[in-house]
């Protein structure tokens, strides 16, 4: 239990943790930090509980970037939530956004969308409670196979002589964006969208002299979703003209189960909902701040928001440099 609340209300509790109890020990302080570098997440955040120099090392450790996917398509959903929550959080960083995608079949079918979103709840209350969480069920989905350690997609199946079968999973992926501010918003009507619009001028401008990023993911249902969705991205621009917007739509093997996932820090539980948007942003923390550019992860069936980019040079599975394509059509 200490555990599971270690991002909640320090306890009077003693901690378990099994590192430099003691002041007076020989080690010196990089063997230290190699210590607290192989704790997972929740570890991490008991540790800087223990003193001031505890806290010290763990703040520098959690201020660092860091980036991690999984994807689980076990027999049950609680049982790909446990996979790719254990994964994604047993490496020492502290993550302050989270991207959950699911195919419609494992979200909905196996569990009711109550169940499915207290699942998703619990294993959130194991990170940081401020932590923001957009995504949204698929047609198929992409990720970092644990089982099969590798790149895999998950699409439904459509034998020639049988039932076509959607596919089952759930995709993670948990990131530090260093020197950022994170923050979600569920908006279901054009009122709404105005006063997040204000809000995010209130707070960042015009974003001219600052590095400003969002993501949007929408379930449009009727012609008017889809509206809404274009005025909010033609606001975007104009509020922040030199931001970068990228995002998606949500897709479902059988009709009417597309759903958006979001959680933010005032609501703090996982929500399910039809017939949204659900957007996050992220901002540098100084005028002078530049945010790294991110991974991203696009799955079939999921149209893409934005401009379109040509990738320019790559290293394995890192995309080095990218450009946006001037020319109408050109899909680099």
């Amino acid at each position: 239990s200490q555990v599971n609340e270690a991002f909640r209300e320090p306890t009077t509790a003693t901690p378990i943790v099994v590192a430099m109890a003691n002041p007076t020990n020989p080690f010196s302080e990089d063997m230290f930090v190699l210590v607290l570098r192989d704790l997972n997440v929740s570890s991490l955040a008991l540790s800087g509980l223990v003193c001031k120099t505890w806290k010290e090392q763990v703040d520098k450790i959690s201020a660092e970037p860091y980036w991690v996917t999984a994807m689980s398509s076990a027999a049950t959903l609680q049982q790909a939530v446990d996979d790719v929550f254990s994964y994604c959080s047993a490496r020492a960083f502290r993550p302050n956004v989270a991207f959950l995608f699911a195919t419609d079949d494992m979200l909905l079918e196996s569990e009711t969308e109550e169940t499915a979103a207290k699942m998703l709840t619990q294993a959130l209350k194991k990170l940081p409670r401020d932590i923001c969480l957009i995504g949204s069920t698929g047609l198929g989905i992409v990720g970092y196979d644990i089982s099969t350690k590798s790149l895999t997609e998950l699409e439904p199946t459509y034998p020639d002589d049988g039932v076509p079968m959607g596919a089952r999973g759930i995709s993670l992926a948990l990131a530090h964006v260093a020197g950022a501010s994170a923050q979600a918003y569920l908006i279901n009507t054009k009122k709404e969208a105005e006063t997040v619009l204000k809000q995010l001028h209130d707070m960042y401008g015009n974003a001219t002299d600052r590095s400003v990023r969002a993501m949007i993911v929408a379930d449009c249902r009727k012609q008017s979703d889809g509206q809404k969705l274009h005025e909010l991205i033609s606001k975007l621009d104009t509020t922040w003209p030199s931001s970068e917007v990228t995002g998606g739509l949500a897709s479902a093997f059988k009709p009417g189960n597309s759903r958006v996932l979001f959680r933010n820090p005032s609501t703090e539980k996982v929500m399910i909902c039809k017939g949204t948007t659900a957007m996050l942003t992220l901002a540098s923390n100084s005028p002078s701040g530049a945010l790294p550019l991110t991974h991203a992860t696009v799955a079939r069936n999921f149209a893409p928001v934005g401009p379109v980019l040509r990738v320019e040079e790559v290293e394995d599975l890192l995309i080095k440099k990218i450009s946006i394509c001037t020319e109408h059509g050109d899909t680099g």
